[in-house]
């Protein structure tokens, strides 16, 4: 229910942009509420370019994601070792060791590379470490990077929406 009221905020903005003589209301009173720009009004100029500014924002925001995607790349890839776990894993998912993690994570959208800590065996118990697994293979059979993915191009996208 309370998503469906989220609706109302897009549902209002369409409905108080419609023309005057689509809406026919019966009590007159509400359109002393109305707010018009009468002639009187002086326009200022402050010569900002809104397309630059929401551009500036896009790219910062891809630009820090890329950074951090870029530091996880070079873990994985060439601080790493790649190691056998001895449980049944997706032939193409790599499974690597480093010292620099804390927990295990899933990186990579083509080539999906389970990333675990060095101690993973001595800081979890075996129960610990199976859950571990579990969740990480959860979000490589949903292909949860993927939509990741998206999700940042739409916060890119979108970051500089008054109403979000």
């Amino acid at each position: 229910m309370i998503y469906a009221l989220w609706l109302l905020v897009p549902l209002l903005l369409i409905a108080n942009n419609l023309p005057q003589d689509v809406i026919t209301v019966d009590d007159q009173s509400i359109y002393r509420y109305i707010v018009e720009i009468g002639a009187a009004t002086n326009t200022v100029n402050i010569g900002l370019n809104w397309t630059l500014i929401w551009l500036s924002g896009c790219l910062a925001i891809l630009s820090l994601a890329a950074i951090a995607q870029w530091k996880i790349y070079r873990i994985a890839h060439f601080r790493s070792r790649k190691v056998k776990l001895g449980i049944a894993l997706p032939n193409t998912l790599t499974v690597v060791k480093n010292n620099q993690l804390s927990s295990p994570i899933l990186s990579g959208i083509f080539k999906p590379t389970l990333l675990i800590p060095e101690g993973f065996h001595s800081q979890f118990s075996e129960r610990q470490q199976q859950l571990m697994i579990k969740n990480e293979l959860v979000h490589f059979h949903r292909g949860d990077n993927l939509y990741n993915l998206f999700a940042l191009l739409f916060v890119a996208v979108f970051w500089f929406n008054p109403l979000s």
